[in-house]
């Protein structure tokens, strides 16, 4: 019993520790950031209204609604934000000590896993401290392998219990599908999971009665997830489609772009321009996406954010970006009226491409994943060392890249930021991008008339820099730094 209190004990502290810790550290608040932070919050404050995911554009079914749900639920309890991130992920800890507990029956490498995964530095990243998906996915995925774990090999005892913990990680694991679009990578892990169990209960037919019923109750649980999402989408969209980066014609049509062989293949380009000049002639739905993507238009911002990553890319869309300018060139083109007519644009950019492929009017190569751009031998060759890399920062053998938490920018769309922030319910965000200071209250020196000279300091001791100190009449003097936006102490 002493021993039991003592783990109770050690547990207890480790997890005020580490939700304290949580507390204290900021967002970066990116209230503007209309393909990820921002996004989730506008589906969140909809959900939160009861009005589903809000009106439909190109953005509505962009991501899956897993976190805006999250955000939704965070807003109605009331506590702020990073509250509940902290208190998710390690409620995601605790879980997963103890199936290791339930697993092993080691009260010590119980406590271990919760300790090393609540302190675990990757949490604590200033990266990671946005208002982002990521910050309860990896929450997700620790439950879901340690419960199917659980499930599969130490299953409780009473069938009815097997069966709501079956039902509760299969509801977990389609909130996790509804999270992030790659979801299909747990499947592997799961197989083998299964695939052990199978074996283990093989001599005991009760045993494996009772491992089908828990796995149809995961795929029960699993499935009514995605149903309910699909159902949503039915009533207030008129489709079925679910996250539509994800849908049938819209793979197909961008598969169909990066089969186009228009030459040598440019890494981390995954449709060149002169692909996309290519499936213009053969598409008139194309055309005019086509045209929007040229250099010097609306959309040429976004060969920005690749050309950082990859300099060699600069002069056209690299990678991933590729992705949403095309989207975003859809829905200049009018795609988006409905779910039904985005599909159905996107089927006939596909079908007029690949028909140019057969009859040869286009050079195209093939491809056996749609998502999967054409890559080249120099880098199917680099993936050993990519790999070894990842490995590395993984286990976190040199020191991050990034060090500081970037400023949020509030002095933008202002309004907007304060309806999030409020929705969010105040939690703690980086300072903003150039701040305003007023100081009010009495000074008294009685040893000298001069004014006192300031100076600001960062949280970490470093010194602020700023450009003027002005006293106003009948009220408090104030700093400017020299970003110049507005900030007040109170």
């Amino acid at each position: 019993m002493r021993s039991v209190k003592i783990t109770l004990l050690i547990l207890t502290v480790a997890a005020l520790l580490r939700f304290v810790v949580a507390l204290k550290l900021p967002l970066n608040f990116l209230h503007i950031a209309g393909h990820d932070d921002a996004l989730y919050m506008r589906l969140a404050t909809s959900i939160a209204t009861a009005t589903w995911l809000g009106g439909f554009d190109q953005f509505t079914l962009m991501k899956g609604p897993g976190y805006p749900v999250f955000l939704a639920i965070s807003s109605i309890s009331g506590l702020p934000l990073t509250a509940t991130h902290a208190l998710f992920q390690i409620s995601a800890v605790a879980v997963t000590a103890w199936s290791v507990f339930r697993l092993t029956e080691s009260r010590t490498l119980s406590i271990v896993t919760f300790l090393l995964l609540a302190f675990h530095p990757v949490a604590f990243l200033p990266e990671m401290q946005r208002v982002i998906r990521d910050q309860i996915y990896w929450g997700q995925t620790l439950m879901i392998f340690s419960l199917f774990a659980v499930l599969m090999f130490a299953p409780p005892r009473r069938h009815v219990l097997s069966l709501l913990l079956g039902a509760f990680v299969g509801s977990i694991l389609g909130w996790a599908w509804l999270t992030r679009e790659e979801g299909i990578w747990f499947l592997p892990g799961l197989g083998l999971l299964l695939a052990g169990a199978i074996l283990t209960a093989a001599p005991s037919r009760p045993r494996l009665l009772s491992l089908g019923q828990a796995c149809a109750m995961a795929a029960a649980g699993f499935l009514a997830m995605n149903a309910a999402y699909l159902t949503g989408n039915r009533i207030v969209y008129g489709s079925f489609v679910g996250v539509d980066v994800k849908e049938r014609n819209f793979v197909s049509a961008l598969g169909a772009l990066q089969r186009i062989d228009s030459g040598s293949i440019r890494p981390f380009v995954p449709v060149p321009s002169a692909a996309r000049t290519e499936a213009a002639k053969v598409s008139a739905t194309f055309a005019p996406l086509a045209a929007v993507l040229e250099p010097g238009k609306a959309l040429a911002w976004w060969r920005s954010p690749g050309c950082q990553v990859y300099p060699t890319t600069c002069d056209d869309f690299a990678g991933g970006w590729f992705v949403w300018a095309f989207r975003d060139a859809a829905a200049a083109s009018g795609f988006y009226r409905s779910p039904n007519e985005a599909s159905d644009k996107f089927g006939q950019i596909a079908a007029d491409i690949s028909a140019a492929c057969l009859d040869g009017r286009l050079r195209c190569r093939r491809s056996w994943l749609d998502l999967l751009p054409p890559m080249s031998a120099e880098q199917w060759w680099s993936l050993p060392r990519i790999f070894g890399v990842l490995a590395a920062r993984a286990a976190f053998l040199g020191a991050p890249v990034n060090v500081d938490t970037p400023p949020s920018p509030t002095h933008i769309a202002h309004e907007l930021f304060n309806r999030y922030w409020a929705f969010l319910n105040y939690p703690v965000i980086s300072p903003t991008a150039g701040m305003r200071v007023a100081l009010r209250g009495w000074y008294d020196d009685a040893q000298s008339v001069e004014w006192p000279s300031f100076k600001a300091y960062s949280q970490s001791g470093g010194e602020l820099p700023f450009v003027e100190v002005r006293r106003l009449p009948g009220a408090a003097p104030q700093m400017s730094d020299e970003r110049g936006a507005r900030h007040h102490w109170r």
